[in-house]
C-alpha cells in the first residue's frame, strides 16, 4: 500500500471522492482566477452585465434540463440503461421549445449557443457520474473549464462581453460528446421516464433551487439596483462560488452511492468540517485579497465576508439532498426548494433596499439556512416514522 492510500484510509476517504473533488477543485481554482482576472480588467458595469447574461443562461438551462440529470445519475446507476436516451431526447426537445422564446427576450445568439452547450454538457457528465467513472468525470470537468477560460479570454480581446459568452458555449459543446453519441439511440418510447415522473418533478425543483441559489439574485439585483451594484455584489458572490466546489463534489459523489444504499458517515463529517474551516479562513482572507488586488471593489468587502458562511448550509443541503434522492424520496427537496426561493425573493427585496450590499448578502445566507432547516425537519421526521414501522 503506497503512502497516498494510507492517508486515504486514515481519513476514511475513497478514491472516487478524491477524483471528483480534485476535478471540481482544480476547475474551480481555474474559474476563480479567471473571474478575478476579468474583474481586474473590466469596468464594474461590464462585469455586472456579463454575470447578468450568464445568470440567465444558467437558470434557463436548469429549466430546459427538467431535473433529468439527477434522474440519470440515480437510475442509470441502478442499471436502467434506456433512461439516459429518453432523458436526453426530452432535453433536446425542451431546448428546441425554449430557444425561440429566449432569443426573443435577449436577442443574443451567443446566449442561445451557451444554453444549448450547458444543457448538453450537463447531461453528458451526468452519465459519466452514473457509471461511477470518477476519473473520467474529473478529466472532463477540468478540461472543459480550461478550454472555456482560454477561449473566453482570447475572444474577449476581440468581441468584449459577447466573446466571453461564446467561450462558454464552445467549451461546453466540445465536451458534450456523451450526449451527441446517445442521439443515434433516440426513440419516441419514454416508458422509463414516465415511470419516474414523480421523482423527476421533485428533482426539477432541486435543479431550479440550485440554479436560483447561484443566479436568481442577480436577476433581482439588476432591475432594482443596476449593473454597477450587481458588479460589486458578484465579487462578493465569487468567493462563495469558489468554495461551493465542496458541496458540489459531495453531492456528485454521494448521490450514485446513496442510490445503491452505500453510505459513508466519514465523508459527511469531513465535508461539513471542511466547509466550516474554509468559511472561517476566507472570512479573514477576503479583506486583504480585495484591498490588494481589487481596490475598485472595496465596497463589497463586508458583504463577501457575510456571504462566505453560506458554504456551511449549502454543504448540509447537498448531503441531505443526496440522502433523500438516494431513497427516492424527493418531495421534501421540492418543498425545501420552494422555501428557499420564496425566502430569497422576499429577503432580497426587503434587506436589499434597507441595507444595500450587506442586506443582499444576509438575504443569500438566510435563505440557505432556511432551506437547511426545512430539509433537516423532513429527515428527522422521516427517520422517526421509519423507526415506528
Amino acid at each position: 500500500m503506497n503512502r497516498l492510500s494510507r492517508v486515504r484510509n486514515l481519513f476514511g476517504l475513497e478514491k472516487g471522492l478524491l477524483q471528483v473533488a480534485s476535478g471540481n477543485t482544480l476547475a474551480s481554482i481555474i474559474g476563480a482566477f479567471f473571474w478575478l482576472f476579468m474583474a481586474s480588467i473590466m469596468r464594474v458595469e461590464d462585469y455586472g452585465r456579463l454575470n447578468y447574461y450568464l445568470a440567465i443562461i444558467s437558470i434557463v438551462a436548469s429549466i430546459s434540463l427538467l431535473g433529468l440529470q439527477n434522474t440519470v445519475i440515480t437510475y442509470l446507476a441502478k442499471g436502467k440503461t434506456n433512461i439516459k436516451y429518453q432523458a436526453n431526447l426530452i432535453v433536446l426537445i425542451s431546448n428546441l421549445i425554449i430557444l425561440p422564446i429566449l432569443f426573443f427576450i435577449v436577442q443574443n445568439i451567443f446566449v442561445i449557443l451557451s444554453l444549448i452547450g450547458l444543457s448538453f454538457f450537463t447531461m453528458s457528465w451526468a452519465e459519466t457520474l452514473a457509471n461511477k467513472d470518477y476519473r473520467k468525470f474529473s478529466i472532463i470537468i477540468l478540461s472543459q473549464r480550461a478550454v472555456q477560460v482560454f477561449l473566453s479570454i482570447l475572444l474577449y480581446t476581440v468581441m468584449g462581453v459577447d466573446g466571453v459568452i461564446l467561450g462558454y458555449a464552445l467549451s461546453t459543446l466540445t465536451f458534450a460528446f456523451n450526449f451527441f453519441r446517445s442521439m443515434s439511440n433516440f426513440t419516441m418510447k419514454l416508458d422509463d421516464v414516465k415511470e419516474k415522473r414523480s421523482f423527476i418533478i421533485h428533482s426539477y425543483a432541486l435543479t431550479l433551487s440550485n440554479s436560483v441559489t447561484n443566479n436568481a439574485d442577480k436577476l433581482l439585483v439588476t432591475p432594482l439596483f443596476g449593473f454597477g451594484i450587481l458588479g460589486l455584489y458578484q465579487i462578493s458572490f465569487q468567493f462563495f462560488m469558489f468554495l461551493s466546489v465542496i458541496p458540489l463534489s459531495i453531492f456528485q459523489f454521494l448521490l450514485p452511492r446513496e442510490s445503491t444504499h452505500y453510505q459513508n458517515k466519514k465523508v459527511v463529517i469531513l465535508g461539513l468540517g471542511t466547509a466550516v474551516a474554509f468559511s472561517i479562513i476566507f472570512y479573514f482572507a477576503i479583506p486583504p485579497i480585495i484591498s490588494s488586488f481589487f481596490d475598485h471593489f472595496l465596497e463589497s468587502m463586508q458583504s463577501a465576508q457575510i456571504m462566505i458562511f453560506g458554504l456551511i448550509p449549502m454543504t448540509a443541503n447537498a448531503i441531505m439532498t443526496s440522502r433523500l434522492f438516494g431513497r427516492e424520496t424527493s418531495r421534501p427537496v421540492f418543498i425545501a426548494a420552494v422555501v428557499y426561493i420564496s425566502a430569497l425573493s422576499i429577503l432580497v427585496l426587503l434587506l436589499g433596499r434597507e441595507l444595500g450590499l450587506i442586506g443582499l448578502a444576509i438575504a443569500a445566507l438566510g435563505s440557505l439556512v432556511l432551506q437547511s432547516v426545512t430539509l433537516c425537519i423532513f429527515l428527522f421526521f422521516g427517520r422517526k416514522n421509519q423507526s415506528k414501522i
